[in-house]
């Protein structure tokens, strides 16, 4: 970000930066974004740190840091000044930690308050965590409770993430040949 540049301004580049590097798997890039943004607590609003530190909570859930993760993603949950969507991402990434342990009725819990508590959560997360409550119903070896998942992310969130939307399709086949089979 520009030195000149309004303090927000600044925050708001670096956020986007570490988002470009996140989506790119440039852990490190990302990580130094984010932590710029949380660095600026003089100059950020709590809005942009709250994203920071979620931001910081995605990059250690990706390098499989779920103690690192779950920090982050639990002060962001528990930051009153973080936006409705933040908090529901930061509930997301707590399932998703969960999930990584193989705490799969924790994860369960997470992912039922995004879709319960959380009616600020963005469609990513919607589909996001509906999807992974799929997975885990297959993990259960609960094929029906599965299906019914899987095809809800197609039925109900058709605008989500390409990549979200297919690997729905992908799961949704693979439950239904493991129950044929059944």
């Amino acid at each position: 970000a520009h030195p000149g540049a309004a303090p927000e301004t600044r925050a708001t580049a670096e956020l986007g930066l570490g988002n470009i590097a996140s989506q790119q798997g440039q852990w490190d890039a990302a990580e130094a974004h984010y932590r710029r943004v949380l660095a600026a607590h003089h100059c950020a609003t709590h809005a942009s740190r709250a994203r920071g530190g979620l931001g910081l909570g995605v990059v250690a859930e990706r390098r499989g840091q779920w103690d690192a993760a779950e920090a982050h993603y639990r002060r962001v949950l528990n930051d009153p000044d973080a936006a409705p969507e933040t908090r529901a991402s930061a509930e997301f990434g707590l399932g998703n930690v969960a999930f990584g342990r193989d705490a799969l009725d924790i994860a369960q819990q997470h992912f039922r308050r995004v879709l319960d508590e959380h009616p600020g959560a963005d469609l990513d997360a919607l589909a996001g965590t509906e999807r992974n409550l799929g997975l885990i119903a297959e993990r259960q070896q609960q094929w029906a409770q599965a299906e019914f998942h899987f095809q809800r992310v197609l039925e109900q969130y058709p605008h989500a993430p390409l990549s979200i939307l297919d690997s729905a399709r992908a799961d949704l086949e693979r439950v239904r040949r493991k129950r044929s089979q059944e």
